[in-house]
């Protein structure tokens, strides 16, 4: 039988560790990327149908949701080629950019919302 040094088995439980969250963010990231795709494609089925105008402030709104998007994919491949020592201070900055993306995700519904309210006020 063959005893693991301490250090050994630390170095496995960091190595565990991380792989475990990297697994559970990168299903995260295609269950968000599946969402994102859904409510891009209803904005643009709104403004094709009439139902919404096209505008700067929802595209804006569209582009900067795509950009935090594209920064959580990043930072989980950053995270994902990091050494095992690395990791954690890594992660911090994706659950951060994990929270920029829900922003950005309730601005599209917010901005969704007022100028799909503000569409129907036009037409009444």
């Amino acid at each position: 039988m063959t005893l693991q040094h301490p250090t050994d088995r630390l170095h496995s439980r960091k190595a565990d560790a991380k792989a475990a969250y990297s697994k559970d963010a990168r299903k995260r990231l295609i269950v968000s990327r599946s969402k994102l795709d859904g409510a891009t494609t209803a904005v643009r089925q709104a403004i094709t149908v009439g139902g919404l105008k096209s505008s700067k402030p929802l595209d804006l709104t569209v582009n900067a949701m795509e950009a935090n998007f594209k920064d959580v994919e990043t930072r989980l491949g950053d995270l994902q080629n990091s050494g095992e020592d690395d990791w954690e201070e890594l992660r911090i900055l994706l659950e951060s950019a994990w929270e920029n993306l829900a922003h950005s995700i309730r601005n599209l519904v917010a901005r969704f919302a007022d100028e799909s309210h503000q569409g129907r006020d036009r037409d009444v």
